[in-house]
């Protein structure tokens, strides 16, 4: 009587991924500026579930339902049962292209790609099964991970400023033959990150770095695919910059000419000490009487954010009567119109805009009108 073997394959699962693992992670580095991305997003959504860095992998698989991955943590073992009646002899296996070898205890897979397992079981009457064929593919490379945002961000040298304004996603990619990113990570404490997604497929993926609070943050991030592989965590040190400039008139410029040359013009008898302009308490506020032969200058300062410098003016604008704003490139010549409106305001590299400032200028071109009066020694006017 022919006797038939039955062969199953049983994975050994280590243990599933734990989020929350045994063995402190040590590839801690800083990272190249972020890159950016535009996007518009309406919301801001954190989930609660939270990775801890003292991790380790653990065998894992996933599949597809067409493909199979696997990490190399996993032990593959293999069974066979005859019922036949005279009873298993062995197992024999290859791997790949690899010559058969009797099978004695689990092994792994360590080479990375798309494997094949040949195996087949031989009983003690030597009745030898078909090879059965079983195809996995190997994965223990992490994700490539990196930040992207909603907004160019400014970064001049150890800092990325940013504000509340700014969205932030983790942007993760895994290699085409690799399992896929499973979940990314960021927060601004490396023992608590926070799930963000897997990239930019959905709005809720989008966070605001320390929920938008001002001042000097540290920020980490990392991915893991679907077997586990967690990639290095990375670190930014990201000032939240949400003051925006003070505007005002700049006082060194606001008539492009030093004092030294009004003294010198020999056309224009003036001291050190005069400022060509003069408040218009009748015009309300910020409205001044001004020489129209002049121009008008402006200037922006951002505010220190507590001991940290802020993030610097990125530019002034200005709009002029009616007129559209434009980027203010220097002093403002005045032409003949009687009157001057201007509006100007500033923003900051981290995107924080400035209330904007009104300006009223009354231009005055007329030279005084002097005459002469003969008086006596009392006073009065003499004709």
């Amino acid at each position: 009587m022919k006797r038939i073997v039955f062969i199953t394959l049983g994975i050994i699962i280590m243990s599933s991924m734990s989020i929350f693992a045994q063995q402190k992670q040590k590839a801690i580095r800083d990272v190249e500026p972020a890159k950016t991305k535009t996007e518009v997003v309406k919301t801001t959504v954190q989930s609660t579930e939270v990775l801890s860095p003292f991790y380790t992998r653990t065998a894992k698989t996933f599949t597809d339902r067409q493909i199979r991955w696997v990490n190399s943590d996993c032990l593959f073992e293999l069974n066979s049962k005859d019922i036949g009646g005279t009873g298993l002899h062995h197992i024999e296996y290859a791997i790949d292209d690899d010559p058969y070898q009797k099978y004695t205890t689990a092994f792994k897979l360590e080479k990375e790609g798309n494997r094949i397992i040949r195996f087949k079981g031989i009983d003690n009457s030597r009745n030898v099964e078909k090879a059965v064929l079983y195809q996995v593919y190997v994965d223990n490379t992490p994700p490539a991970v990196s930040v992207a945002t909603d907004r160019e961000l400014y970064k001049p040298g150890d800092y990325l400023y940013t504000s509340n304004k700014t969205k932030f996603y983790i942007a993760a990619r895994d290699d085409e033959s690799g399992s896929g990113v499973n979940q990314t990570y960021a927060g601004v404490s490396i023992d608590k990150m926070t799930a963000r997604g897997t990239g930019i497929s959905s709005e809720t993926n989008f966070f605001k770095v320390a929920d938008g609070v001002e001042g000097l943050h540290e920020f980490y991030f990392t991915a893991v695919d679907n077997v586990g592989n967690m990639a290095h965590i990375q670190k930014y040190n990201i000032i939240v910059d949400n003051t925006p400039p003070i505007v005002d008139i700049d006082k060194t410029t606001w008539i492009n000419i030093t004092a030294e040359g009004m003294v010198n013009d020999k056309d224009l008898q003036i001291s050190k000490d005069a400022t060509l302009i003069v408040p218009d308490p009748a015009g309300g506020p910020n409205s001044y009487f001004v020489n129209g032969n002049y121009q008008i200058g402006f200037k922006a300062v951002d505010p220190r954010i507590g001991p940290l410098d802020g993030s610097g003016v990125s530019a002034i604008y200005v709009k002029v009567n009616d007129e559209n704003f434009i980027k203010y490139r220097g002093p403002i010549r005045f032409e003949r119109n009687n009157t001057y409106k201007i509006i100007v305001k500033a923003e900051d590299n981290a995107g924080n805009l400035s209330d904007e400032i009104t300006y009223n200028f009354n231009l005055d071109f007329i030279s005084p009108s002097s005459n002469i009066i003969i008086k006596n020694t009392s006073g009065q006017r003499v004709e």
